[in-house]
Order: structure tokens, then C-alpha cells, then sequence
């Protein structure tokens, strides 16, 4: 056993004021064979051993593997994070066998595993409209339609599908179930149809949100919170022409720790995005690695690739797409890069709910200074390591519980070299 709670202040610990959950089916799964099967169930309820004890349940069963599933019903609830709390006041359900489960355990004869406990708060939601935008302003204007038919999905931070809806005769949707996390949005326009400029306005409630942060047709994250909607979150539709686009030059460059890529265009009327694509002389394929929003006209545009820890040649190339989906390559461009001995990084955990751990090793004594920033480029913490460290491994622990949850920027200096790693913040 031993208790399903309602965790009312959302802090992911069963407090001694908060109510048990009855009525909740609880199933126990034995592995039988290197198979697990329904080995039985229960149903929450008063224990009978104390005056007020909702939520209650308790098995016996034999030596063996098990894990449980909480059968959630749909009431507007979804599990708290597990390991918060001690062993008899945390929340087990972890999704390591599927949802609302918890991890595999153990049990042999006389062991006694009353901590198993599994909270729930109210769940978040997220929605608005999907519009055609037929000025291709980015901008939802009266007598533009709704679109209807249109799938959009939420994902969390490990890139998991987690829900979906499609929009109605409104061009509204709204996903539900969400957990008090970092999530991001894809939408699928009909066929002939692209996305629309992004942020053309300072007025959330009419501009468009698909900035393709996360891949083709996402949002940036957004963090939700326990029992909030968190509406406005929209998608405009266009459709446009074809126009060639004349590429000027296209060049890439090993910095320490990431390739700098950058290119100049003319005449790019009609282009919708970029997107860059890359394969390491070890690969027989090219994949996509991030775009840039066209900005029309004569523009220039540059990315930092930070994914090349493999030593060898890189190479790259642009795809350009226009605003009825035909595209077109540039020409492949490599990069070389040789390492010796390197500086070694590493911040975990990451993603984070509490404090976070900064590890430098040095093959050198060197300055060194540390800073976040948001995704915006603001300062959010200065000088968290600043000074010479001396060759070796220097760990230092940093304290999240003021800094709001969110997606940051960790930049590292070592002597005259830059590093940056992404940090993702799920909650205070």
C-alpha cells in the first residue's frame, strides 16, 4: 500500500491536511514468467485501522516483481511528480511501465512495502484558434475564418506526445491532462497551407505562436501550471506563390565548442523559412538541426550548431521553403574539426526541479566565469562561478527555488573560450 491523496497545495508531498482520494482502482502487476500480468486489485477506501484515513489501499501477495497502475478517472486530475517527499509522504506513480505507474519493485517473504503512495492536483489545459490568415499579416483580423480540421498536439520536454485535440467549426481546440511542466505545440495545416509570421503583434490574444523552435510547425515551451488554462495560444494559415529565392553566400565555422553557421540572401520574396540540415562524415543521411524564419527582401541570417562533439568533417546545407511547401538546396559546405584534450561541462540534473549541479573539469589552470541568462538574453544569474580554478574537477551546486521554471541559456567561460548549455527548469 498505502495512500491515493488530493496534494491541494501542489507541492508533490502528502501533507497531514490533505484528503485521501476513494474510490480509485489500483492494480497490482506481477511478473510471471519474464512477463508482468494483472496479479489484482483494489479499490481505495477508509482504512480501518484509523478514523479519517481516506484513500487507503493495501495488497498480500506473494514473494516476487511487481509495480502498480492507478486507474485515474477523468475528473480534471493528474499525478503529482514522484520523489519529493520521503519515502512515506512522496508520490510513487513515475510512468516507468506505462502511464500512471510506478517503478518495478521487488518483495520477499515478510517485507512490508506500505510507502507506495500516489497524488494527484488538478490538471492544466492549453487552447486557442487556428485561423486563416488571409493577409498574411500574422494577425487575426475580423472576417478572417476559422480554420476547422486542424490536429494539434502537445509534447513535454522528452519530445512525447502527451495530447492532442482538433479544432472545431470555431478553429478552437483545448488539450487537457497536462502536468505542471514544460510542454510545446505542433500543428498540422491542411495540405497548400504554411504558418503564418509569427509574434507580428504585442497582443497575444490575435498574433500567431508557431515560431518552429521545436521543429516544424512548434511553438516555443510553455510552462503550465496546476488547474490554470492557459488560453491564446494560436496558429494563422497562408498560402502563397512560388518565387525563386537567390542565395548569396552560405559559410561555416569552428568556434570552440560549436559550428557557426551564416548566409546571406536576395530576393526572397516569397520564402517562407530556412532550414538547415546536417550530417557528420560518419552518416549516411542529412537531418534537420533548426530554422530561421525568412525575413524577405536582402537578409542575412546565422545559427550555432552545438551538437558536434564528434571529431571529422560536418557537412551542411540550406533548405529554403516557400509559402506553398516547394523547396530548394543550396550547395554542401563541411567543416572540419580536430580536438586534442579538452575542457569537460556538465549541469545536471536536467531538466531540474530543485538544485542544480555545475561540473567543470579543466586540463588547465583558467579563468573562469559562469552566467544564465533566459531565452530572451536577459541576465538571470551572474557570476555563478567567477575566478581562476585550478586544473581538475570543480563542482558547484546552485540554488533554483527563486528562479521561475522555464528554458535557460548556462554560459561557461573558460579563459577566452565560450561554451553554452541548455538548462530547462520544470518548476520552482
Amino acid at each position: 500500500g498505502e495512500y491515493v491523496w488530493y496534494d491541494k497545495n501542489t507541492n508533490d508531498i502528502r501533507d497531514s491536511d490533505e484528503n485521501g482520494i476513494n474510490g480509485i482502482e489500483v492494480i497490482l502487476w506481477r511478473e510471471v514468467a519474464g512477463e508482468f500480468v494483472k496479479w489484482d486489485t483494489e479499490f481505495t477506501g477508509l482504512n480501518p485501522a484509523e478514523a479519517s484515513g481516506d484513500g487507503y489501499y493495501k495488497f498480500c501477495a506473494p514473494p516476487g516483481t511487481y509495480y502498480l497502475e492507478f486507474l485515474t478517472p477523468p475528473t480534471g486530475i493528474v499525478p503529482a511528480f514522484p520523489g519529493s517527499g520521503t519515502a512515506d509522504t512522496d508520490s510513487d506513480i513515475t510512468g516507468a511501465n506505462g502511464p500512471n505507474t510506478t517503478d518495478q519493485f521487488t518483495v520477499v517473504i515478510g517485507d512490508v512495502r506500505c510507502d507506495l503512495g500516489a497524488g494527484y492536483h488538478p490538471m492544466a489545459s492549453v487552447g486557442q484558434v487556428v485561423w486563416f490568415d488571409d493577409n498574411a499579416d500574422g494577425i487575426r483580423t475580423s472576417g478572417e475564418s476559422p480554420a476547422e480540421g486542424v490536429l494539434v498536439e502537445a509534447y513535454d520536454i522528452y519530445n512525447d506526445m502527451v495530447g492532442s485535440d482538433v479544432t472545431n467549426a470555431n478553429g478552437n481546440y483545448k488539450i487537457d491532462y497536462l502536468r505542471r511542466e514544460g510542454y510545446y505545440l505542433r500543428f498540422s495545416p491542411p495540405q497548400g497551407y504554411q504558418l503564418t509570421t509569427p509574434d507580428a503583434t504585442t497582443n497575444d490574444a490575435i498574433d500567431s505562436d508557431v515560431n518552429h523552435s521545436n521543429g516544424d510547425n512548434t511553438t516555443s515551451y510553455y510552462q503550465m501550471e496546476a488547474g490554470v488554462f492557459m488560453p491564446n495560444v494560436d496558429a494563422g494559415l497562408v498560402v502563397g506563390a512560388v518565387l525563386p529565392i537567390e542565395l548569396l553566400s552560405f559559410t561555416g565555422q569552428y568556434r570552440p565548442d560549436y559550428v557557426y553557421l551564416s548566409w546571406a540572401t536576395k530576393s526572397e520574396i516569397n520564402t517562407e523559412y530556412f532550414q538547415i540540415e546536417r550530417r557528420h562524415e560518419s552518416e549516411d543521411e542529412f537531418i534537420a538541426i533548426g530554422r530561421k524564419v525568412a525575413q524577405g527582401g536582402d537578409s542575412k541570417y546565422n545559427l550555432n550548431d552545438y551538437d558536434v562533439e564528434l571529431a571529422g568533417v560536418y557537412y551542411y546545407r540550406l533548405r529554403s521553403f516557400d509559402m506553398d511547401g516547394s523547396d530548394q538546396l543550396s550547395e554542401v559546405i563541411s567543416v572540419s574539426i580536430e580536438r586534442e584534450r579538452e575542457d569537460g561541462i556538465a549541469i545536471f540534473p536536467n531538466p531540474a526541479v530543485s538544485d542544480v549541479s555545475i561540473k567543470i573539469d579543466l586540463s588547465a589552470d583558467k579563468e573562469v566565469r559562469v552566467d544564465m541568462y533566459n531565452t530572451t538574453g536577459q541576465l538571470i544569474v551572474g557570476s555563478i562561478i567567477e575566478g581562476p580554478l585550478k586544473e581538475g574537477t570543480t563542482n558547484k551546486v546552485i540554488d533554483i527555488s527563486n528562479i521561475p521554471a522555464g528554458v535557460y541559456n548556462v554560459k561557461i567561460y573558460l579563459g577566452d573560450d565560450l561554451y553554452t548549455r541548455r538548462l530547462i527548469l520544470l518548476k520552482n
